[in-house]
């Protein structure tokens, strides 16, 4: 497969793409508060001081909407400089064995593979299952049990969860996220949880676990302002945990001024100035498009995962007809994720962003087109 077959359109070079449906961005776009504070004089001013290094004020809000005190919340440069160095503080606290379902983000292979790490942490990867659609289930919870009473000292262990998962979009069922902490809690695993796409989903205030870190310390959340309010070029993601070690451990490996000044002042015109008005917006176009998405898709002869998050996965049939679908689709001016470098998929399964209706109209007249 050439290098840039499984690449997304923060990597793709091809400036002839007009539809991006590989980077899984709120498709309402950017909200018109944050528009209005970039195109407004003094926000080019912004650049000539040096940021706030702690960012006091964007914590302590971020720790209000939360519920939880500014001191446990870390921001970063977007999510995937928090997960590096996350990852990077569990193995200098001691983290010697980590669980990873797969298929997962990538940047967790990546920063469990790396040098720093690899030599310290083993990685236990558990392959969701096809013929379950991806889901998790009982068998998981069977694993992850089996997982807390492996050869290794106490508290030496971890879990890395995306919920809902990328680039699956599955949620995990609220009584097995319960089984999880429990278990989790009564083992001494910490349990690290990507929340960055749980603000698309209908019941994100009942499945969130940001305000749990309060009272379960081994519990970390990431997340971002990128996907959401569709500001991946700003960079700002955050980070909650009660466990003061970890905290500052993390705040040792993040080098000073991480955070931008413009990125510290979107993120708080988004906290003080975006409604929620945007948010339920966002949330009934994603489930009208998403549902479009998968009975076009059903038509065109793919099987189509369910999934709660603003981005679909599904699967060609298996022949050179549908070989390279990424590449013919770019040669059409649509970009769409191939996922043959994900952990327990291959090239015939395929990512889509959700779009508005008359971006995803295009893109189903061209896959159609393209398949004559």
């Amino acid at each position: 497969m050439p290098m840039n077959d499984m690449l997304h359109g923060g990597e793709w070079k091809d400036n002839k793409i007009q539809l991006d449906y590989s980077v899984n961005l709120n498709p309402l776009g950017m909200p018109a508060e944050v528009k209005r504070l970039i195109a407004d004089d003094r926000f080019a001013s912004l650049t000539e001081r040096y940021p706030d290094r702690e960012c006091e004020e964007l914590r302590q809000l971020l720790g209000k909407r939360y519920g939880v005190d500014k001191e446990s919340v870390i921001c970063g440069n977007g999510a995937s400089e928090l997960i590096m160095n996350t990852i990077k503080a569990l193995a200098l606290l001691g983290i010697r064995k980590v669980m990873l379902p797969v298929p997962s983000f990538i940047g967790y292979e990546r920063s469990l593979e790396a040098p720093f790490c690899q030599t310290s942490i083993k990685t236990v990867y558990y392959t969701l299952e096809r013929k379950d659609c991806f889901a998790f289930t009982d068998a998981f919870i069977r694993e992850l049990e089996s997982f807390t009473g492996s050869d290794s000292a106490e508290g030496d262990k971890a879990l890395i969860l995306c919920n809902p998962n990328n680039p699956t979009g599955q949620l995990m069922d609220k009584d097995l996220s319960d089984k999880v902490i429990k278990i989790c809690s009564e083992s001494g695993i910490r349990l690290v949880v990507d929340e960055c796409f749980l603000g698309f989903c209908n019941d994100e205030s009942k499945r969130t676990l940001k305000h749990l870190t309060k009272s379960i310390p081994n519990i970390c959340v990431i997340d971002a302002f990128t996907k959401l309010y569709s500001i991946p070029g700003i960079r700002l993601g955050f980070m909650i945990s009660g466990d003061g070690k970890l905290v500052d451990t993390v705040k040792k490996l993040l080098p000073e001024w991480n955070v931008s000044m413009p990125a510290q002042e979107v993120g708080k015109e988004i906290l003080h100035k975006v409604s929620a008005g945007y948010i339920e917006e966002t949330k009934m176009l994603v489930n009208r498009e998403r549902e479009y998405l998968c009975d076009e898709l059903t038509k065109a002869g793919f099987t189509v995962y369910p999934g709660d998050a603003c981005f679909i996965l599904f699967r060609t049939p298996e022949n050179d007809k549908y070989h390279n679908l990424q590449t013919v689709l770019a040669g059409r001016g649509i970009l769409i994720r191939n996922c043959g470098n994900f952990k327990g998929l291959d090239r015939y399964d395929h990512r889509i962003a959700v779009r508005d209706r008359c971006d995803n109209e295009i893109l189903i007249k061209t896959i159609n087109e393209c398949l004559v």
